[in-house]
């Protein structure tokens, strides 16, 4: 994460908290179009400070924020790296492979944003858990959105994952996408349905 606003004197804690959140959210490109609410969950900033911060940001030139009407704004973070990051699909058609450099940016693409609220549409009772994990795993995976629409119908299929278990636990997101791989295949967790094992693997920092 770029280090320019965290280190800017003229910008307060919580310009600092919302410059965090929408690092979180954007893309390569630094694009990103949370919607007010979820910036104000990620921030715990009230509607008028959170508006003081993003004008505040504006202003230092660390962001750009582009109203659009009917939906979220448009925000860019400025100092987000637009340096491709190596997929498969890159890399095949670095050897001579039939993937092309459209289909990686394609892939690229999608953005935090975008798979949370599928997420949270989805699965409203789970929970993003480790928001920095979610965001590292999704912008490395280079899974397109169709795929984590196919992890999400998976998981609700899994009643143990959905808080039928004795210590009524819904899965976040950071776990789910953990084990996602296992969860695609048709496969329970490692330990079964062990609820007792599941909330111990929470208590030590697990997810």
């Amino acid at each position: 994460m770029p280090t320019t606003a965290l280190t800017n004197e003229a910008l307060s804690a919580n310009d600092r908290i919302t410059y965090v959140a929408l690092c979180i959210f954007a893309n390569r490109d630094g694009l990103c179009y949370p919607s007010r609410a979820t910036l104000m969950k990620y921030t715990g900033l009230s509607p008028r400070a959170l508006t003081r911060s993003v004008a505040n940001l504006c202003r230092e030139g660390i962001i750009s924020a582009t109203g659009r009407a009917g939906t979220s704004s448009l925000y860019k973070v400025a100092s987000i790296a637009t340096q491709a990051i190596p997929t498969a699909a890159a890399q095949e058609n670095a050897a001579g492979g039939i993937a092309t450099q459209a289909i990686h940016d394609s892939v690229i693409n999608t953005s935090v944003a975008e798979i949370i609220e599928i997420f949270n549409k989805a699965l409203p009772r789970h929970g993003i858990g480790n928001a920095r994990e979610v965001a590292q795993i999704i912008k490395k995976s280079g899974h397109a959105r169709e795929w984590y629409i196919r992890l999400f119908r998976e998981v609700s299929k899994r009643p143990f994952l959905c808080g039928q278990n004795d210590k009524n636990i819904y899965f976040p997101l950071s776990f789910l996408l953990r084990e996602a791989k296992s969860i695609i295949d048709g496969k329970y967790l490692p330990w079964q349905e062990t609820a007792a094992a599941a909330a111990e693997y929470i208590q030590q920092g697990g997810i």
